[in-house]
């Protein structure tokens, strides 16, 4: 640090004029003039008394209490920031940590999440294929049943065709009441056959999925 032994109160006034004094009510140095004039000063010094010369003001500060406050309130502030800076250093450790610690706990619920997914998507794919099967089986038994009706009026046609032309008419008469009423059995088939509802696969997610 420079020494600075100007007046304080003519620099205020743009003049570099030496101090001879030291005014301990204002803790400023003073000029000569300025010791003699106070009041010059701004803020106003009249009611200060206790000037005297900087050489008197300095007698005596190596082993005086001014250095050895100084030194306990630096050693202090030195506690203070090394305490703070160690706080800091173990807050910055403890947030590392943590985001380690939250990163790895984001990690394991992903994977739990994805976990009950597969879990989810399988038991769908169960239920897809049950219903599919069931579909399948109801689909096959009709179109197995139809056929049959299929095969069995082609051969009643082919069969009454032949007869037309070659057995007597009683013979005929009792076929044709024969094929009577196994047609009606048929054609009622074939209406609950049509009154059927179609099987249709499909698969109703609930609401917060359908959102997914």
């Amino acid at each position: 640090m420079a020494d600075s032994k100007l007046c304080a109160g003519c620099l205020r006034g743009d003049e570099d004029i030496t101090a001879v004094s030291w005014c301990s009510d204002c803790c400023e140095l003073v000029c000569k003039a300025c010791s003699r004039v106070h009041e010059r000063m701004s803020p106003p010094h009249k009611n200060c008394k206790s000037i005297f010369s900087i050489e008197k003001a300095a007698r005596g500060v190596k082993d005086g209490t001014a250095i050895s406050d100084l030194q306990r309130r630096i050693s202090n502030i030195c506690k203070v920031t090394e305490n703070r800076c160690s706080q800091s250093h173990k807050t910055l450790v403890d947030l590392q940590e943590s985001r380690t610690k939250i990163k790895t706990r984001v990690s394991e619920i992903k994977q739990k999440v994805i976990d009950h997914l597969d879990t989810l998507e399988a038991e769908m794919h169960k239920y897809i294929d049950s219903k599919y099967k069931h579909c399948t089986e109801s689909v096959s038994r009709n179109k197995n049943s139809i056929q049959s009706s299929t095969d069995s009026l082609s051969t009643w046609k082919s069969d009454l065709n032949s007869l037309k032309q070659q057995t007597s008419e009683i013979h005929l008469f009792q076929v044709v009441k024969y094929l009577d009423a196994k047609i009606y059995e048929k054609e009622m088939e074939i209406r609950e056959f049509q009154k059927a509802t179609v099987p249709i696969l499909k698969y109703n997610p609930s609401e917060s999925l359908s959102k997914v």
